[in-house]
């Protein structure tokens, strides 16, 4: 099931930013992984307030739905991943979870990486933007510049005349030069000996030089406990996995993945 909630804006969310609460890690084995979100809730707060709104979208959950989520109810927090899942392809790259004090719970959008976490949906930032500001004429002057998103702010020491100029791009999600980014079908669920051979097969079959991305199949297709909730494979175990040896080259007595012993 879609969760359901209320369009909450950019402003509106910063709003709530100096009411939020510290959150007990003790109390909530399930709630807020950090992936999506942090025990301290009022540092986060802190740093999140000086973010542009119009980079920031929300959805607040009350009721049953934010109980489920505050209880750990697996089937919601499927639906959590679904929903960043759905971001992540629309190229939004960051979404944090924030638990008001009146329980409510916000799953906040940002179209730019967010404090802390960073693009945590999509590795790599989605939108970037450069402010540029160059004089024209011997004249003019600049006691100080700011840039924030969409917003540019300028004093002038003296009258001049100054050029303002803003590039922004966004990556389209195709796979950037010298890299392979491989990936399996919605649902598709492979265990931690498959993910091995996959990365041995990838290393073969990519010639040095070329960076190959599995952030995706890592973040929705791996699973290490087919019992234990969905989770993103980690960090260690990702970059851990056996490389495949010859019998010839293995040690004495060390098995060989895939082998005739492995």
């Amino acid at each position: 099931a879609a969760l359901a909630g209320a369009a909450t804006t950019g402003e509106q969310a910063l709003a709530m930013l100096p009411n939020l609460p510290a959150l007990d890690p003790a109390t909530r084995p399930r709630l807020l992984a950090n992936r999506f979100g942090q025990p301290d809730q009022p540092a986060f707060a802190g740093r999140l307030a000086a973010a542009d709104p119009a980079t920031l979208a929300g959805l607040t959950l009350s009721g049953a739905t934010a109980q489920r989520l505050r209880d750990g109810d697996d089937a919601a927090w499927g639906e959590v991943a679904t929903l960043a899942f759905a971001l992540a392809d629309d190229g939004i790259p960051a979404m944090a979870i924030l638990v008001r004090e009146t329980g409510d719970v916000v799953l906040l959008a940002s179209s730019v990486g967010l404090p802390v976490f960073g693009p945590n949906l999509t590795l790599r930032q989605s939108i970037a933007t450069r402010w540029v500001a160059t004089p024209v004429g011997p004249a003019a002057d600049a006691q100080g510049m700011s840039a924030t998103g969409r917003s540019f702010r300028f004093q002038a020491g003296r009258n001049g005349l100054w050029c303002i100029g803003v590039i922004t791009y966004r990556r389209e999600g195709r796979t950037d030069p010298l890299e392979v980014r491989p990936s399996l079908p919605p649902g598709v669920l492979i265990d931690y000996p498959d993910y091995e051979r996959m990365m041995n097969v990838l290393q073969l079959a990519c010639p040095a030089g070329v960076e190959i991305n599995t952030w995706r199949i890592r973040q929705r297709n791996v699973r290490l406990d087919p019992a234990a909730p969905a989770a993103p494979l980690d960090v260690s175990a990702a970059r851990s996995f056996r490389r495949y040896r010859q019998g010839r080259f293995a040690m004495p007595g060390a098995a060989t993945p895939g082998g005739e012993d492995g």
